[in-house]
């Protein structure tokens, strides 16, 4: 199990302070300039670049001209990804390794979450996966983010991203700061027929999973569920109940009451989440 380090849970307090408005993640090349050309420069070679092996100043030892690598016949024109084939070239730390930028990265690839830090994984966007979306990484486990092929809780930003009779839709939000987007069975409520209801089956500590339609009183206690909407049906105690976050904000998770009322005389112990783990508990009656 992955833990956060303490200097993410210590920044992690003004972001949720600040309330909404923030990305919910982000590709950590944005903001930066993009790497040099790996070719010569337009003042030519100088004198002691001029070798016996070749012309022009190629090099066959010292593979200076032009980016070009004989030991593998690949050609790095510097912009991190020497064959053209989309994964970086091979350079830099492995997926699911801490980074904070793509050019640390082998993948050049960082998906940077605000304030909890980022790891090296196969895609930041929808965009760099061709044949659907892409899943973030959980940020307690040291996985990476990988491309999907558009199946069921598969991580998605529209459902373009998502197989047919499928929609993309958000199962987790952090005060608008950090959200997960799934493909998934439905949406809203709307979405489902029979009295069915829409609800999120997300698991904090892996940050996976996906919008199905469930029949109310379904999710068990400690499971994720929305403070706003049909949270409560939900939830299998019809008790959708607040967790708070270091004291500054708040999710939701199913439990067995919400005051000391709902205990029949006995007191209400609010629900926790481990914030180096992201295991989630509910409330409980004792």
């Amino acid at each position: 199990m992955r833990r956060l380090k303490l200097s993410s849970v210590v920044l992690l307090a003004p972001l949720l302070a600040c309330g909404p408005g923030s990305i919910s993640g982000q590709n950590a090349s944005d903001g930066t300039e993009g790497s040099s050309d790996g070719g010569s420069s337009d003042d030519g070679p100088a004198d002691d670049d001029w070798g016996d092996d070749g012309q022009d100043g190629w090099h066959d030892d010292d593979d200076r001209q032009d980016g070009w690598h004989d030991d593998d016949d690949s050609w790095d024109d510097g912009d991190g990804d020497g064959d053209g084939d989309g994964d970086g070239d091979g350079v830099g730390d492995p997926n699911g390794a801490d980074c904070i930028t793509d050019d640390t990265c082998a993948s050049s690839q960082c998906y940077v979450y605000p304030f909890l830090g980022g790891q090296c994984g196969e895609c930041n966007a929808d965009g760099d996966c061709p044949d659907g979306g892409c899943t973030l990484h959980s940020p307690f486990e040291a996985n990476g983010s990988t491309c999907n092929i558009g199946e069921l809780g598969g991580g998605c930003e529209t459902s373009d991203a998502c197989q047919a009779d499928t929609t993309c839709a958000l199962v987790f939000d952090l005060i608008g700061q950090i959200t997960i987007s799934t493909c998934s069975e439905c949406a809203v409520d709307a979405d489902c027929a029979d009295g069915l209801i829409c609800a999120p089956e997300f698991n904090t500590a892996t940050f996976a999973g996906k919008r199905s339609c469930i029949a109310p009183n379904t999710l068990a206690q400690d499971s994720y569920c929305e403070l706003q909407g049909s949270g409560d049906q939900a939830c299998a105690s019809g008790m959708c109940a607040t967790v708070d976050i270091m004291d500054l904000t708040q999710i939701g998770a199913c439990g067995m009451c919400k005051t000391d009322q709902d205990c029949n005389g006995g007191v209400c112990v609010a629900g926790d989440i481990v914030i180096n783990t992201g295991a989630l508990t509910g409330s409980t009656c004792q």
